[in-house]
C-alpha cells in the first residue's frame, strides 16, 4: 500500500512540476512578446521624436537667418535715417 501511495505522490508531484513548468514557460513568452511590442513601440517615438528634433534644428536656422536679415535691415533704416536726419 505504502508503494502505491509514493507512486501516486510521485506521479502527482511530476505533474505539479510540469505544470509549473508550462505556466513559467508561458510567462516567459508572454513578456517576450509584451517586450517586443513595447520595443516597437519605444523605436516609433524615438523616430517621431528625432523627425521632430531634425524640424526643430531647420526651424531654428531659419528663424536665425530671418533675425540676421531683419537685423541688417533695421541697421540699413538707421543709417537712412541718420543720412536724412544730417540734411
Amino acid at each position: 500500500m505504502k508503494s502505491k501511495r509514493l507512486i501516486v505522490f510521485i506521479i502527482s508531484l511530476s505533474l505539479s512540476a510540469n505544470l509549473l513548468l508550462v505556466i513559467y514557460v508561458q510567462q516567459i513568452k508572454t513578456n517576450t512578446k509584451t517586450n517586443k511590442e513595447e520595443i516597437v513601440e519605444l523605436e516609433k517615438e524615438n523616430k517621431r521624436l528625432e523627425d521632430n528634433n531634425d524640424y526643430l534644428l531647420e526651424n531654428n536656422e531659419y528663424l536665425k537667418k530671418q533675425y540676421k536679415k531683419y537685423f541688417e535691415l533695421c541697421e540699413e533704416l538707421e543709417n537712412q535715417i541718420g543720412v536724412y536726419y544730417d540734411y
